[in-house]
């Protein structure tokens, strides 16, 4: 079977015999759902994540010293 950009069938679903498909595709209906399109592995939920840059000079390295150490 084929599948459109939003997951719906477009084509014939062949289960029995074996065949070929052909279809003809409108690449410009397939931009808007890629942009959308979760490559990495994260989380799509822009209701409850945001993205802050911190763009202030940080300190390369923290060293952090225990010295009550029994």
């Amino acid at each position: 079977m084929i599948t459109g950009p939003n997951g719906e069938t477009v084509s014939d679903v062949l289960q029995d015999n074996e065949d070929l498909l052909y279809c003809k595709i409108d690449i410009s209906q397939c931009v808007i759902p890629k942009q959308y399109h979760d490559v990495v592995g994260g989380y799509q939920r822009f209701d409850i994540f945001n993205l802050t840059v911190n763009k202030a000079s940080q300190s390369p390295i923290t060293f952090n010293y225990d010295n009550d150490k029994t």
